[in-house]
C-alpha cells in the first residue's frame, strides 16, 4: 500500500509539473506553430474574405484557443460581415501537445451570426456583403467538410443565427434561422467524413432541424424538416404565382453517392395555403411531393400535386373545384437555366388529361382529355352553369403557345345540355370546336331543342385581340317556340306554335364576354315565322283587338255592343290569344331589333307592326295598324260583302308579352263612326227613315273630314 500511495503521490507530481509545463509552454507553442496565421490565412483561401479579431488567447484548461469577437468579410468595410462570433473557443488535441505540435481537435461557436448568399454566379456559403477578394471561390455544400483543416474533429456552433439571402429573386429573399444549435462531428483520423446534428427556430416561429452525413468524397446523405414554414416568401421562385400565403411543413432529403447526380426528395405539406397565378387560386390543404435529381445544373425527375382537400378557382372562376372533390396532378418535371418543362396528368372530378407544359423559349400548354361527362360539373364549374348539365366532352388535342398567344386543336362537343336559366326546359349543344392560332370556329355545330334540331354555326376572329365574333342559329326543321323562346328572361310558356327562323349575330369585338353590354353591341338580323301552313299558334293573353277595342272607351265599346252582329256574337268573340301565323324580320343594332314587317294574322284580323324591341328586357316602341278582314267588317257592320277596315295604332309600348296600345282620338271616331253610323246600324237606319236614305253615311263623311 505504501508502494501505491508513492506512484498516485508520483502521478500527482508528474501532472502538476506537466500542467505546469503547459501553462509555461503552451502560449509560446501556439506562437511557434503559426495556428494564428493558420487560421486566418485558411480562411482567406478558402472563403476570399479578410479575417479580423478582438483578441486571441490561449486557456489551459482544457488547452484551447479563445478567439473574441471574430469578424468575417468586414475588413473591406464595405457592408456587413458573412460571418460574426462573440466568442470562439478552438480545443487543441492532448496527444499532439505531449509530442510537441498543436492541432485543433474541435471548435466551438457561441453566439454568431452567419450568412449565406446565393447570386447568379451561384452560392456563397460564407458570403459578405462586400466584394469576394480576388483569390475567393465559393464552396458547394459537398465539400464543406473538406473545407475543414485536418484534424479538425468537431464544429459546433450554439446560441447561433444563420440567414439565407438569395438575390437571385425580386426582390431578395432572406430566410433567418435564430438559436441555432449545429454541431459537426469527423469520422475518422483523416476526416473523410462529417455526421451533423441541427436544430433552430425561424423567425415568424416555426422549427428547423438537420441531420445526416458529408463527406469530402462527395457522399452526402442529409435529412431537413421544417414546420410552419411561411410560404409566401418562396413564391418568388416561380414566375407564375402572383402572391401567396399560408404555412407548410417541409421535408427534405438530399443523398449522394459521390461525385455526379444528387437525389432530392421533397414533401410539402400545407392546410391553409393561398396562392393565386395565371388566373388560378389555391385554398385550404395541398401536398406536394417530389423525387428530383440534380445533375449538371439540371433539376428533374416525377411530382404529385394533391389538390383534393383545396378549394381550386381557375380562369377567374370558370373552374372551381370544391375542397373533398378529386383533385391531383402529376408528372415529370425538368428545371434548368432554359425554365421549366413538365409532362402531366390531370385528375379533377371525373376528368382524366394528360399534358404538357413548357416555360421556354415560349409558353407552351398541351391537353389532351377523353370524353368525359359534364353531369354533375354545373359546381365545379359554376361560369359553364348553363352547360355544365350532362353531355359529353372530349379534348382530342388543345394547344396554347404564349408571345404572341395562339391556339390549336380541337374540342369536340357531345349533347351538352344548356339550360340559360332555372325553369327553363334547356337544349342541347353538339359540334366540335377548331382553333388555328387566333380564329376558333365551330363547325357541324347542332342545337337540340325537344327532339328539333337547329343547325349552329360560329366563329372568333382575332381571339386574342379584338375577339371579333359570327352566330347563326336557324332552323332545320318546325320547333315549338314555347321550348325555344322559354330559355329566355321574360319569354318564358308566353309563345306557343311551330317556329322557323334564322338568327345572325356578328359581334364587332369581345362583346359576348361582355355580361353588362353585349346587347349593346352586337349586330344581325332575325326572320322567324310561327305558326305557318294553318297550324297556328297562341301569344299568351295577348288578344290586339282587345286592346285596341279597350282604347275606344266607354262609348265606343257600347257602340260595338249595339251593332247587329250576326249569329248572335259580339266583338268579344274575336278576343282570344290565338292566331294563325306571326311573321317578320328584324334588324339588330345598338342594343334594338327594328321591324318594318312583323304581323300577327288572326282569324278575321291582322296586326300590323313597325319599330324596336329593346333586347335586354324586351321592352316595345312601336307603331303600327289593325286592319279588320272583311268577314269581320261585314259582321260588325251588318253590310255583305265586308271590305277591309284599319285603325292606326299610333304607339304600341309595354313589352312583347304584355304590349299597350295608344289610339288617336280621330281615328277612334272615324272607326266608331263607321259602325255606329252605317246604314245596318239601329242609328244609321233611324237618320236614313228620318232625315233620308243617305243620310247616315253623309253624316259619317262629315266626321271623316272633320277629324282629318
Amino acid at each position: 500500500m505504501r508502494l501505491a500511495g508513492r506512484v498516485a503521490l508520483g502521478l500527482v507530481g508528474l501532472a502538476l509539473v506537466g500542467s505546469l509545463a503547459l501553462v509555461v509552454s503552451l502560449p509560446r507553442l501556439v506562437e511557434l506553430s503559426g495556428v494564428r496565421e493558420r487560421l486566418v490565412d485558411w480562411t482567406q483561401t478558402r472563403f476570399g474574405r479578410n479575417v479580423s479579431y478582438e483578441a486571441f488567447s490561449v486557456g489551459f484548461f482544457p488547452p484551447r484557443i479563445e478567439v473574441t469577437d471574430l469578424v468575417v468579410g468586414a475588413a473591406l468595410d464595405a457592408g456587413a460581415p458573412a460571418f460574426r462570433a462573440p466568442s470562439t473557443s478552438l480545443a487543441l488535441a492532448w496527444r499532439r501537445l505531449l509530442t510537441g505540435s498543436v492541432e485543433i481537435d474541435s471548435v466551438v461557436i457561441d453566439g454568431a451570426d452567419l450568412r449565406i448568399v446565393r447570386t447568379a454566379e451561384g452560392v456563397d456559403w460564407l458570403a459578405a456583403g462586400v466584394p469576394a477578394l480576388p483569390a475567393a471561390s465559393a464552396i458547394p455544400a459537398p465539400e464543406l467538410a473538406s473545407a475543414l483543416p485536418v484534424g479538425f474533429r468537431r464544429l459546433a456552433l450554439r446560441g447561433s443565427r444563420v440567414a439565407w439571402v438569395d438575390t437571385v429573386v425580386d426582390p431578395a429573399l432572406t430566410l433567418q434561422v435564430d438559436d441555432v444549435e449545429f454541431v459537426v462531428v469527423a469520422e475518422g483520423d483523416s476526416a473523410a467524413s462529417a455526421r451533423l446534428n441541427a436544430a433552430g427556430r425561424l423567425s415568424d416561429g416555426g422549427a428547423v432541424k438537420a441531420r445526416g452525413l458529408v463527406a469530402a468524397s462527395g457522399e452526402v446523405a442529409l435529412e431537413l424538416g421544417v414546420s410552419r414554414l411561411d410560404l409566401a416568401p418562396w413564391s418568388r421562385y416561380f414566375e407564375s404565382v402572383e402572391r401567396a400565403s399560408g404555412s407548410g411543413v417541409v421535408a427534405l432529403q438530399i443523398e449522394s453517392a459521390g461525385p455526379g447526380p444528387v437525389q432530392l426528395a421533397l414533401s410539402v405539406v400545407s392546410d391553409d395555403l393561398e396562392a393565386a397565378g395565371g388566373g388560378a387560386i389555391a385554398t385550404g390543404g395541398v401536398a406536394l411531393s417530389a423525387q428530383l435529381e440534380w445533375r449538371d445544373d439540371r433539376l428533374e425527375g416525377p411530382y404529385t400535386v394533391d389538390l383534393t382537400g383545396a378549394l381550386l378557382e381557375v380562369a377567374s372562376g370558370l373552374i372551381r373545384k370544391e375542397p373533398g372533390q378529386p383533385g391531383r396532378l402529376t408528372g415529370e418535371v425538368q428545371l434548368d437555366q432554359e425554365g421549366a418543362r413538365t409532362d402531366f396528368h390531370l385528375e379533377l372530378r371525373n376528368l382524366r388529361a394528360e399534358g404538357a407544359y413548357r416555360s421556354s423559349p415560349g409558353l407552351t400548354l398541351e391537353i389532351a382529355a377523353e370524353p368525359f361527362d359534364l353531369r354533375g360539373w354545373e359546381t365545379t364549374a359554376p361560369g359553364l352553369g348553363p352547360v355544365a348539365r350532362g353531355g359529353r366532352l372530349a379534348i382530342p388535342k388543345l394547344r396554347f403557345v404564349g408571345g404572341p398567344p395562339r391556339v390549336t386543336g380541337s374540342v369536340a362537343l357531345d349533347r351538352i345540355a344548356v339550360r340559360p336559366q332555372e325553369g327553363a326546359e334547356g337544349f342541347e349543344l353538339s359540334g366540335v370546336v377548331e382553333a388555328n392560332g387566333r380564329d376558333i370556329t365551330l363547325r357541324d355545330g347542332e342545337l337540340g331543342v325537344g327532339i328539333a334540331r337547329l343547325g349552329l354555326e360560329a366563329s372568333v376572329a382575332d381571339l386574342f385581340g379584338t375577339g371579333a365574333g359570327r352566330l347563326r342559329l336557324w332552323t332545320r326543321g318546325a320547333v315549338e317556340s314555347n321550348a325555344f323562346f322559354s330559355q329566355f328572361e321574360g319569354l318564358r310558356d308566353s309563345i306557343y306554335g311551330p317556329l322557323t327562323f334564322n338568327l345572325v349575330l356578328r359581334a364587332p369585338d369581345a362583346a359576348l364576354s361582355r355580361e353588362d353590354a353585349w346587347f349593346d353591341r352586337v349586330r344581325g338580323g332575325f326572320r322567324f315565322s310561327i305558326g305557318a301552313g294553318g297550324v297556328g299558334g297562341r301569344l299568351e293573353g295577348v288578344s290586339f283587338l282587345e286592346r285596341v277595342v279597350t282604347q275606344l272607351g266607354a262609348l265606343g265599346q257600347f257602340a260595338l255592343r249595339a251593332l247587329p252582329a250576326r249569329s248572335g256574337q259580339s266583338v268579344e268573340a274575336y278576343y282570344s290569344d290565338s292566331f294563325r301565323e306571326a311573321k317578320g324580320s328584324f334588324q339588330i343594332a345598338d342594343g334594338w331589333a327594328q321591324t318594318d314587317d312583323t304581323e300577327w294574322v288572326h282569324d278575321r284580323y291582322v296586326a300590323r307592326l313597325r319599330g324596336g324591341l329593346r333586347l335586354s328586357d324586351l321592352a316595345l316602341d312601336m307603331r303600327g295598324t289593325l286592319v279588320l278582314g272583311p268577314e269581320l267588317d261585314a259582321l260588325l257592320s251588318g253590310v255583305k260583302p265586308g271590305q277591309a277596315r284599319s285603325i292606326p295604332l299610333v304607339r304600341v309600348g309595354g313589352t312583347l308579352t304584355d304590349p299597350s296600345i295608344a289610339l288617336r282620338d280621330a281615328d277612334v271616331s272615324r272607326f266608331l263612326a263607321h259602325y255606329a253610323l252605317g246604314e245596318q246600324g239601329a242609328l244609321g237606319r233611324k237618320l236614313d227613315k228620318v232625315l233620308g236614305i243617305g243620310t247616315s253615311r253623309l253624316l259619317r263623311d262629315i266626321i271623316d273630314k272633320t277629324r282629318q
